[in-house]
């Protein structure tokens, strides 16, 4: 395989031929990260609550920057 023929089936695999599909996909991201960080959230405490995912759970933290994007995209 030439490196010509690998570029092109990598872009075909990416390829997305509607906006709705991305619409679609980061919907459900947010959807997803949004269930798992509702699950921890104290509603009585907003800012402590956040204040602990940033700093005493690095993979919350992640998944709270997925939540953000995903948003941000969709």
């Amino acid at each position: 395989m030439s490196v010509g023929s690998i570029i092109a089936r990598i872009k075909s695999f990416l390829y997305i031929d509607t906006y709705g599909a991305l619409a679609t996909g980061s919907f459900l991201i947010c959807a997803l990260s949004g269930i798992f960080l509702a699950i921890p959230y104290d509603v009585r405490e907003p800012y402590i609550s956040i204040s602990n995912f940033m700093i005493l759970n690095p993979a919350a933290s992640f998944i709270r920057n997925m939540h953000y994007w995903s948003a941000q995209a969709f």
